[in-house]
């Protein structure tokens, strides 16, 4: 039960970034320039809970919704530019 619960959590966390973005670039395409901040490790964290307080009742589904989360690819990408060193932040001499 406790294990159900947990992956509705992470299917709503995935659903809200989902959403979040989506409405940014709707948001982006009227001219709006406000961007949408997605909220990482959330949905890892209920999907990684979820499978150990019950591996056997959704097996490795419970994984789908962090694996498909926008925040997870974004937290990624972020790694990989951190080891790559890009850095993109603004200097402030524009």
């Amino acid at each position: 039960m406790l294990a159900t619960i947990l992956f509705a959590l992470a299917v709503f966390v995935w659903l809200g970034n989902v959403l979040g973005v989506v409405g940014a670039g709707w948001r982006r395409a009227r001219g709006d320039d406000r961007g949408f901040s997605c909220v990482p490790l959330l949905s890892i964290l209920f999907a990684t809970t979820a499978w150990f307080t019950g591996p056997g009742s959704l097996g490795a589904w419970v994984f789908a919704p962090a694996i498909l989360d926008p925040a997870t690819w974004t937290l990624l990408g972020a790694l990989v530019c951190a080891l790559l060193g890009k850095d993109n932040a603004p200097t402030g001499s524009e």
